[in-house]
């Protein structure tokens, strides 16, 4: 079902570049999301070492870390998010209008479900930082984000799946990355057994996101 504020979206998408528009347009608005083409240029130049976090400057990464007995915080996706922005900050961010420079501080969102990882995230990053839930970011953006899920597998708390996979809130949190979105979560959640054709569909988001397509 493609939601109801798909005109405001639909201008929003003139800020995101093609691969992240791509997989907001097919997963939540039925291929109907379309990129303005001068995103297209919009990229991020990454190191391209072996064993870097992140292999690529646009689209979806995610970024996979085990984790065993967390709700709603989780130590391993702070150090996890944290190593990722040591890893960009400072990298060569190409905008739109062709214009280069390095990637600062505020080039970066931190997303979170739960008040707990947000203010873990606060704690270990740079004072400054763009961090918080979701709601706190819609209308925002930034060349990269980086969401943290939180929740190790089979430890969805009282609200299940259907919070930390909600597809609005992940809609919200990829569509602020104007060339880079990437999702920190434990794999093993698509490993979860789906109870209902609902939870199906949130699985099936999730194995999206762990493809970046």
């Amino acid at each position: 079902m493609v939601p109801d504020n798909i005109g405001l979206f639909l201008g929003e998408s003139r800020r995101m570049h093609p691969d992240v528009c791509t997989f907001i347009s097919e997963t939540i608005y039925e291929g109907r999301l379309q990129s303005h083409v001068d995103c297209a240029a919009q990229n991020i130049s990454v190191s391209g070492n072996e064993g870097a976090l992140v292999d690529k400057g646009v689209g979806i990464v995610f970024s996979g870390v085990e984790h065993d007995g967390n709700i709603q915080q989780s130590d391993e996706e702070v150090h996890r998010a944290k190593a990722i922005f040591e890893e960009l900050i400072g990298r060569p961010h190409t905008t739109k209008n062709g214009e280069t420079r390095p990637l600062v501080l505020s080039d970066f969102l931190f997303i979170a479900p739960y008040n707990a990882q947000v203010r873990s995230l606060q704690a270990a990053l740079p004072p400054l930082a763009r961090v918080g839930s979701v709601d706190k970011f819609q209308g925002q953006e930034a060349p990269v984000c980086i969401l943290c899920l939180c929740s190790s597998f089979g430890e969805y708390g009282s609200r299940g799946l259907g919070f930390i996979l909600d597809r609005n809130r992940i809609n919200v949190a990829i569509s602020r990355a104007q060339c880079l979105a990437v999702v920190v979560a434990d794999p093993r959640i698509a490993m979860t057994s789906a109870g209902s054709i609902e939870e199906m569909r949130l699985l099936n988001l999730f194995c999206k996101l762990t493809s970046g397509s």
